[in-house]
């Protein structure tokens, strides 16, 4: 089920009901991030900068939060633990 189809677009419980556990929105989440995408770069092209949509954008610190990065961070440091020196 997508949006702008022929039929109705049904709620997670009338999905439910109709017999569905799980319900994903891959195009959903791609429109919404391809009409920021759009929005961003007219607002860029009109003014010059980004300076008026940095509101808009993800900051690295939720970015951060979201992929658990102090995890994923300390992961790599145990895989790049040598050193170069002397291999010039």
């Amino acid at each position: 089920m997508t949006e702008f189809g022929k039929s109705k677009l049904f709620n997670f419980k009338e999905l439910e009901n109709l017999g569905y556990n799980i319900v994903i929105y891959p195009v959903t989440t791609q429109r919404l991030a391809m009409k920021n995408v759009e929005d961003g770069l007219r607002d860029i092209y009109a003014n010059g900068h980004q300076n008026n949509i940095i509101d808009k954008m993800q900051t690295r610190k939720r970015l951060y939060e979201l992929v658990d990065y102090e995890k994923y961070n300390s992961l790599d440091e145990n895989i790049y633990n040598f050193s170069t020196k002397g291999h010039e």
